[in-house]
């Protein structure tokens, strides 16, 4: 017997998930009833795919996430325009060059002809959707606001791959750069510097303290060079293991906190959470989701541990009948940013606003901050090799100068 993921909620209004063993979705679903649960969301868990000449088997093809935003924005376009789903869909799949988008909506148009629900079609031909993105289709479908949901949603995938991208273009040319200073250390303290420690060693006479340092450094370099095989997955796996020893000390929240605090990567970092955030929370709100609810779907699909953590507490002292604006400042991972952000007292009216409008600001700042982090990157590494190469010089040139004077 087919088994079925479900979530739902209790007399208490408590949220309750699980799985079930059922006939069809909809025996699924009168069977939880009948448990006094209010069912949200039934979706098969090894599903039976239907291809487009009706016969049963499985969809093999994984919507990769640009599939998953063209499907929902072009499922936005079909009912913008007023078109019977299974006709639009049957017209997207004659216009798109994909052929997993094309095969994908043959089949959601001929299983919408069958009468099946559309949270369910679009569950089953998107096996990557998260569990707020399927809350968000039901509850859009029941209000009859999927349109603008599946709008807002495009938007905000859109805008936060293109902060992701500008965020690693920003960081890659500082890592070029890295990378150039690494090599250019490397040249001068593993090859250049052992050949006159020879020739110093030959002169007999002390050697300054600055040529000492500069000897030992190069010393350093040559030992980690010829045992490269053994101390770069010694250096690796030290640094490795510090990273899980602070995290499991003081928690992923906390030490994502301490990393917004490192200069510019830090920023960019929190303003790139901070915009999903107020994008995801809106955007479920809008959707006529229960606060607490939406707050924890947006826990859950936070990969910010410090938001995901604040966003848990948040609904957990929401779910107690306290206000958002009453709560804020007994929640230890809030940051400021996101206290500023207007509405909090009035969550079903100007919040979704609200927070709309901050997550668009966010947005814009990150923007900036990848700029700058480009832009800053250059001078602070030209500066360095040329201080590095300047030291190294008078170093080199220091003892010659003291043999010339001695043997004056």
């Amino acid at each position: 017997m087919p088994t079925f993921r479900y979530t739902a909620t209790n007399s208490d209004g408590t949220p309750v998930d699980g799985v079930i063993d059922a006939v069809d979705a909809a025996s699924a679903r009168a069977t939880l009833a009948g448990r006094g649960l209010a069912v949200e969301l039934v979706v098969p868990t090894e599903p039976d795919r239907i291809d487009a000449s009706g016969q049963s088997g499985h969809h093999e093809a994984s919507f990769t996430r640009g599939e998953q935003v063209e499907v929902l924005g072009q499922l936005g376009s079909v009912m913008s325009a007023g078109l019977p789903l299974s006709v639009g869909l049957r017209t997207l799949a004659e216009e798109t060059r994909s052929k997993g988008l094309k095969s994908a909506f043959t089949k959601m148009g001929t299983q919408l002809d069958e009468g099946r629900p559309l949270d369910d079609v679009v569950t089953e031909f998107s096996t990557a959707m998260p569990p707020w993105l399927l809350q968000m289709i039901r509850s859009g479908t029941e209000s009859g606001t999927l349109a603008r949901s599946v709008a807002h949603y495009v938007h905000f995938t859109r805008l936060k791959n293109q902060l992701r991208r500008r965020v690693i273009t920003a960081l890659t040319y500082p890592a070029i750069l890295v990378g150039v200073l690494l090599l250019i250390s490397i040249a001068l303290f593993g090859y250049l510097m052992p050949q006159f420690k020879a020739i110093f060693e030959g002169f007999g006479v002390e050697l300054p303290a600055l040529t000492v340092a500069l000897i030992a450094a190069s010393d350093l370099t040559v030992f980690l060079l010829r045992n490269a095989v053994v101390t770069v997955p010694v250096v690796l796996l030290a640094l490795w293991g510090g990273v899980v020893l602070v995290r499991a000390a003081a928690g992923p929240a906390t030490t994502r906190r301490f990393a917004y605090e490192i200069p510019l990567i830090g920023r960019a970092l929190k303003l790139t959470a901070l915009s999903e955030f107020c994008h995801l929370l809106a955007l479920l709100i809008e959707n006529r989701i229960p606060l607490p609810q939406a707050l924890t779907l947006v826990g859950s699909a936070m990969a910010d541990p410090c938001l995901a953590q604040c966003a848990d507490d948040a609904a957990y002292f929401v779910e107690r009948g306290e206000s958002l604006a009453e709560v804020q400042g007994r929640l230890p991972n809030v940051p400021v940013e996101l206290l500023r952000v207007p509405g909090w007292d009035q969550p079903d009216e100007s919040l979704p606003q609200g927070l709309r409008a901050s997550g668009e600001i966010f947005a814009s700042q990150c923007d900036v901050n990848a700029r700058a982090m480009a832009g800053t990157a250059t001078p602070v590494v030209v500066l360095t090799v040329g201080v590095l190469a300047f030291v190294t010089v008078i170093g080199l040139f220091m003892p010659l100068i003291k043999l010339l004077n001695d043997l004056s």
